[in-house]
């Protein structure tokens, strides 16, 4: 979500956020690869719960054939058995530190 992004970027990892799996299309992805002409591949880190598999599943789809998508696993932390959803506030900066290492080999491919 948004403050999502805004963590990401703050760590000066370039970040979009996308509101609902469904708000996904051809048309944003190629809105989206027109930031840089050296993005080659979209990470998408979406929550652990069926909406975020549809997200993916969203993403996957509408980028194919115009470039590579990974998806970025978020751990699935638990708590008596329920999924604690990662987010800014409780997210480790270890995975965010993760995403950065991610991007800085990308970036110098």
């Amino acid at each position: 979500g948004p403050r999502d992004a805004m963590r990401l970027l703050d760590n000066r990892i370039p970040a979009l956020a996308v509101l609902g799996s469904q708000n996904v299309s051809e048309q944003k992805i190629l809105m989206t690869m027109g930031i840089s002409s050296k993005l080659k591949t979209l990470y998408v880190m979406p929550d652990n719960d069926s909406g975020g598999a549809k997200f993916v599943q969203n993403v996957k789809t509408c980028a194919k054939d115009l470039i590579e998508v990974r998806h970025l696993k978020l751990p699935k932390p638990m708590k008596k058995g329920k999924l604690i959803k990662l987010d800014p506030d409780n997210c480790d900066q270890d995975i965010i530190d993760e995403v950065r290492i991610l991007f800085r080999e990308h970036r110098h491919a």
